[in-house]
């Protein structure tokens, strides 16, 4: 059984990220699975609990909020990656105000459609790329 570890942003949304968590929390056991879920305290805190849920070896890391929970979610991931053998994948539960890179990648936006891609554990492999900027 897979082992998630769902990484929630209660400031998504302007608030709407900690109205959720209680009904994810729900849902998530009631479709049985195996998950743990924490919430992050400040800006970057989700790459850092993205990183070691990675490195503990969880199979999926869920990113609860918007495009900014996902960004620091995918950082938190990437740089696990020299220290992990086991790649885990990157789910999205929309709860923020900006939601663009979900429905990009096909994952549904309303929470009954993105609880059926975790039940199914629906995948689809991604490109990822690195932008570096200098001055």
């Amino acid at each position: 059984m897979a082992r998630y570890m769902v990484i929630a942003n209660p400031n998504a949304g302007h608030g709407k990220g900690a109205r959720t968590i209680p009904q994810i929390e729900a849902e998530l056991s009631r479709l049985g699975l195996d998950f743990q879920l924490v919430r992050t305290e400040r800006v970057g805190h989700g790459i850092e609990l993205a990183r070691e849920a990675a490195q503990a070896g969880y199979d999926v890391i869920v990113a609860v909020g918007g495009d900014g929970t996902v960004n620091e979610v995918l950082n938190g991931m990437m740089e696990a990656r020299a220290d992990c053998p086991a790649r885990p994948a990157l789910a999205v539960i929309c709860s923020g105000r900006g939601n663009d890179f979900a429905p990009c990648v096909g994952i549904p936006e309303d929470l009954n459609g993105a609880y059926q891609v975790l039940k199914n554990d629906h995948r689809r492999r991604i490109d990822i790329g690195r932008v570096s900027g200098g001055k």
